[in-house]
């Protein structure tokens, strides 16, 4: 686990292609560190991947030594929530790591929804976690009233920093995925990550059955997979209302 740490994450994948038969890497950055370590080698050791939003985009799709599963979370209805809650919100913020590719892409759909239901957005980039507070506040300070975080691996490790600054000014925080909800963040639709890990590894167990990685066609998670997922813990502490609505159809409710 490099932890969000860019020079930790190449030596793990140095080290993991140096010994590894088979690899598996959760989350953009990792795949891309790995697959550039065993390139770097020579080798085509088998990569297997999940949790990446968009394979094709971040260069791991159409390569004969990997596959793996993404995680595209429905960005759209995730933002559509923002008017469920609060019908007269009209700004929305974005903040996302800046080379992660998978966080781009999200950031674009999230502003075309928006846009869509009437609302301008407001977009600060990171590079790294000691960017957060700056941008968290240059949001608010920008009138926003939600905050969209994408899958953003920098960004998930700093959600209840997040939240510490948005709780005080009210802010909607909806979320990419259900472990942000966890750690405070308000509401999200998440597709099951469980499952997610399930589907990779029975990949990992057919490139052990002899089966080439790249023949193994990337897949993801089902509609039907997906969880609303709700903190009420987290809207009291940022005295915003969840309509009942919204609560009668959550999967998991946090109180």
């Amino acid at each position: 686990n490099p932890e969000a740490n860019a020079s930790t994450l190449t030596n793990a994948a140095i080290s993991l292609v140096n010994k590894c038969d088979l690899i598996f890497a959760i989350a953009t950055p990792a795949a891309q560190a790995v697959k550039a370590e065993i390139e770097n080698q020579g080798k085509d050791t088998p990569l297997i991947f999940t949790a990446v939003t968009d394979p094709v985009a971040a260069g791991l799709a159409d390569c004969e030594f990997i596959t793996g599963t993404n995680d595209m979370n429905p960005v759209a209805d995730q933002v559509a929530l923002i008017k469920e809650i609060d019908s007269t919100a009209s700004k929305m913020g974005v903040i996302y790591s800046s080379n992660e590719v998978n966080s781009q892409v999200q950031c674009d759909l999230a502003t075309a929804k928006a846009a869509s239901m009437g609302m301008t957005t407001s977009i600060q980039t990171i590079t790294s976690v000691n960017d957060i507070t700056n941008a968290i506040n240059a949001l608010i300070s920008d009138g926003c009233d939600a905050i969209y975080l994408p899958t953003d691996n920098v960004v998930a490790t700093a959600v209840a920093t997040i939240t510490n600054i948005t709780n005080d000014e009210g802010v909607i925080v909806v979320c990419g995925e259900e472990g942000m909800i966890g750690d405070g963040g308000l509401i999200s639709y998440s597709i099951n990550y469980k499952a997610l890990g399930v589907m990779t590894g029975e990949m990992g167990v057919q490139v052990l059955g002899g089966t080439k990685a790249g023949d193994i066609e990337i897949s993801g998670l089902a509609a039907s997979d997906l969880s609303l997922v709700v903190n009420k813990k987290a809207a009291a502490a940022a005295n915003i209302t969840i309509p009942q609505a919204l609560l009668d159809k959550a999967n998991t409710v946090i109180e």
